[in-house]
């Protein structure tokens, strides 16, 4: 496969070899496109839901993958709004459990949230220190993901 039905990148080849890399989000438009990748296991709900950190947790420590990345999210911003507690706990509590896991193996998380929050502030536990302690995350002020 190649993107959009079009000639691959040159580089695509490289990407081709990716292994074990978990990824949240099953659904979602960038797991969809990540799927196409050998090496990737993506999760849906069924399999670690947001709404609870320690599943995301658990679902890391089993795969113990190379890297992970969360591309889900509550996204739908009224909701959100109307739904605070649980859209915290999906944008916010879950993705630090997903970073304190990912920083005590060793692997590197990746988390993608859409442009909508505006107005960021650090949080302890989102700071996760790669091997030269560079790395940092960020907390969003509002719910929407």
């Amino acid at each position: 496969d190649t993107p959009r039905g079009g000639r691959a990148p040159r580089c695509w080849s490289k990407y081709q070899a990716m292994t074990d890399i978990l990824v949240f989000g099953y659904g979602g438009q960038v797991a969809t496109e990540l799927r196409r990748f050998s090496g990737i296991t993506a999760l849906g709900r069924g399999d670690a839901d947001l709404s609870d950190p320690a599943t995301c947790v658990a679902a890391i420590e089993a795969h113990r993958p190379h890297a992970v990345i969360n591309a889900a999210a509550f996204t739908a911003v009224d909701a959100a709004e109307k739904e605070e507690p649980l859209a915290n706990v999906v944008n916010g509590e879950s993705p630090a459990a997903m970073a304190q896991v990912c920083a005590s193996m060793n692997i590197p998380l990746v988390h993608i949230s859409t442009g909508l929050c505006v107005g960021w502030i650090w949080h302890p536990a989102l700071v996760a220190r790669g091997p030269a302690g560079s790395a940092k995350c960020v907390w969003p002020q509002q719910v929407g993901g």
